[in-house]
C-alpha cells in the first residue's frame, strides 16, 4: 500500500512540473519561399510561409513588404515589384504569425528587383 501511494506522489509531482515548467507551443515559421526570387520591376511572385503547428492552432499571417505590393492570403501571398527601378533593389518581405493565444513566430525573405537595362 505504501509503495502505491509513493508512485502515485510522484505521478502527481511529475505532472505539477510539466505543468509550471513545460509552456506550450506555438506557432514555427520553418521557412518564407517565394516561386520567384528575382524579378523584374512590375513582376509578381507567390510568397509561401510554411508553419510548424503543434496545437492546431487557428493562425493569423500578416505580410508586410518595404516597397512594392504585397496581397496577404494567409499562409500565401502574393508580392508585385515595384514599377520604377532605376537600379537593382533588395527587398524585404516579412511574415508574421500568431495563433489564438497571442503566441508569435516572424521570419523574413529577401527578393532582388533588377532594374531595367
Amino acid at each position: 500500500m505504501r509503495q502505491k501511494q509513493v508512485w502515485m506522489i510522484l505521478a502527481l509531482l511529475s505532472v505539477l512540473l510539466f505543468v509550471l515548467f513545460c509552456e506550450p507551443v506555438g506557432p514555427e515559421i520553418e521557412r518564407v519561399t517565394a516561386d520567384n526570387p528575382s524579378l523584374a520591376p512590375g513582376e509578381s511572385t507567390l510568397l509561401h510561409c510554411y508553419v510548424y503547428n503543434p496545437l492546431g492552432a487557428e493562425l493569423t499571417y500578416v505580410w508586410q513588404a518595404d516597397l512594392g505590393r504585397i496581397e496577404n492570403f494567409g499562409e500565401l501571398a502574393r508580392w508585385t515589384a515595384p514599377e520604377s527601378v532605376t537600379s537593382n533593389l533588395i527587398v524585404t518581405i516579412t511574415v508574421t504569425v500568431s495563433d489564438e493565444w497571442g503566441r508569435m513566430d516572424e521570419e523574413s525573405i529577401s527578393l532582388e528587383v533588377k532594374a531595367n537595362p
